[in-house]
């Protein structure tokens, strides 16, 4: 009962946005510069859709601004246009490939946090191997701030099967930042996979505890005790876990399997079809099978 946790990617992402980038005026640039500013307060403002028009709207007039794409490749992930925002994550990392303007140590740290930023579109886009090789190339730029490529990167390698591995990633994020609550979630799941369920269950306790609105702990909580046969417990994370995230398919799917396991099969229907409504294709396989017989 594999459960993949994308959230935890979109999360970090958030946290790496209230950092996003900032631009100062300069003579002959002042209408550039204020279309800039404008495009940045209406990020500021949650009016993402506004920003993103007024960074692309700059972009047609000049289209070698760094700040711009940077941004630009920031805020397209938080409304979901990851594909968007890989384009404007890979024009960044070309414009900065030889930047005069910025000394060795500055260019390493910024072209750190946008390999970081393409590793994240990549992750949220599926395409793990190429999510582990850009957050890979982030780490090696700046090792000692790298919770965020690290916490990604063990998310990519759990989906890749690769758990002793992302199981180093993530304790490597707790190094560098021990408040982290999705590298703990991200271990947990590592271990539920691996089979370690006494190690999982403390780490995703911890990940709850420093954020209690995450539903995912929740969730790999549920997939740890029903794997114990604990359905009954295993029901109860899955509650809590769609309380806090309605509109995850896949916490329905989840629980309805359980459901089945304990031989509720009316009410696993009942998850399926909720399911399958939200979007989870998946979910389709269990309504045939035991649902439309009934």
């Amino acid at each position: 009962m594999l459960r993949l946790n994308l959230w935890s990617a979109l999360k970090i992402l958030s946290a790496l946005l209230v950092g996003i980038t900032t631009v100062s005026c300069s003579t002959g640039r002042r209408n550039i510069e204020a279309r800039m500013e404008e495009a940045l307060q209406q990020y500021k403002n949650g009016n993402y859709i506004a920003s993103i028009e007024g960074y692309e709207a700059v972009l047609k007039k000049q289209n070698d601004l760094i700040n711009a794409h940077d941004n630009l490749c920031l805020i397209k992930q938080k409304v979901g246009d990851f594909e968007g925002a890989l384009e404007n994550c890979n024009q960044v990392l070309i414009l900065t490939e030889n930047a005069p303007e910025l000394t060795t140590d500055e260019l390493r740290n910024r072209r750190s946090k946008y390999f970081g930023n393409k590793c994240n579109a990549l992750l949220n886009l599926g395409d793990n191997k190429a999510a582990v090789k850009e957050c890979s190339r982030a780490i090696q730029l700046n090792p000692k701030d790298s919770w965020s490529h690290y916490s990604n990167r063990c998310l990519a390698k759990v989906r890749e099967g690769d758990y002793a591995e992302a199981i180093n990633d993530c304790s490597n994020s707790i190094k560098i930042k021990s408040d982290n609550p999705y590298a703990f979630n991200n271990r947990c799941l590592s271990k539920i996979e691996s089979g370690d369920l006494n190690g999982a269950v403390p780490d995703c306790e911890t990940a709850i505890r420093l954020d209690p609105t995450l539903a995912y702990p929740y969730n790999n909580l549920g997939t740890a005790s029903g794997k114990r046969m604990d359905f009954k417990q295993a029901i109860k994370y899955y509650d809590k876990a769609i309380q806090l995230d309605e509109s995850n398919a896949q916490f329905y799917e989840n629980r309805g399997n359980t459901k089945e396991y304990a031989g509720d099969i009316a009410s696993a229907c009942l998850d399926w079809q909720k399911s399958y409504q939200l979007g989870n294709q998946a979910a389709k396989k269990y309504i045939d099978a035991q649902c439309l017989r009934r």
